[in-house]
């Protein structure tokens, strides 16, 4: 949905959805695989302050819809509805211009639901266990800080990218999640897309006094697109 600019108020409403599956002889567990899983629903209404600075309310609601398991593996990363991730903030938001905008939230609320905590026989981790989720529960949920900054620049007629990062801290550790996404027209019927997602999350204890990782996640996609006159 557009943004809409009334005199002094912005309401920003996005909904995004993704999804990606693939096939890879390296797994020998299953013969498709899902790679991509993205339900994000998010609204955003400011009140302007002062020049381009916007007292701002944000929620954001992300999850996923679809199994997703460790190559080779009965081990699931995420899962129908599971996580849930809900996040709540208030602040001031920068909006440079349509392109280039920064959230900056001193209070914000995360829940994080699992519907879900079951799993294999074969394995002992459940997705409750991957995300810090205490024993026997479902949710968790506390207060911290956040920055979001989301940038769009079209470099020429055939290149544009796209960029959302989100900082979020629980002031016993960080969460730092990033997407680059790159589209490229090959010419007027082929595109390539290329996405990068670079992550870390030190915000919980994971089992096995395992330390927080920098995961990153490529996909590179070619498409097709045909305009009817």
């Amino acid at each position: 949905f557009p943004s809409h600019d009334i005199w002094y108020i912005q309401w920003e409403n996005k909904v995004d959805f993704k999804a990606g599956f693939n096939s890879s002889t390296a797994d020998t567990v299953r013969f498709l695989q899902t790679n991509d899983d993205v339900l994000r629903l998010s609204s955003k209404f400011g009140y302007k302050a002062f020049t381009k600075f916007f007292y701002t309310g944000q929620a954001e609601i992300t999850t996923q819809l679809f199994n997703m398991y460790k190559v080779n593996s009965y081990e699931r990363i995420t899962a129908a509805l599971s996580p849930v991730r809900l996040s709540l903030s208030a602040g001031l938001d920068y909006k440079m211009n349509d392109d280039l905008s920064a959230f900056f939230s001193p209070v914000s609320y995360k829940y994080l639901y699992v519907n879900d905590t079951t799993t294999h026989i074969s394995v002992n981790k459940t997705i409750a266990d991957r995300l810090g989720i205490p024993k026997g529960e479902k949710s968790l949920h506390e207060v911290g800080s956040l920055v979001r900054v989301n940038y769009k620049y079209k470099i020429s007629n055939e290149i544009q990218l796209d960029t959302r990062t989100t900082l979020y801290t629980n002031y016993k550790g960080v969460e730092f999640d990033s997407e680059i996404i790159g589209n490229f027209k090959i010419n007027r019927f082929l595109t390539t897309r290329l996405s990068v997602n670079p992550r870390y999350d030190s915000t919980f204890k994971l089992p096995n006094n395992e330390k927080a990782k920098l995961q990153f996640r490529q996909i590179l996609s070619l498409g097709f697109t045909y305009k009817f006159n």
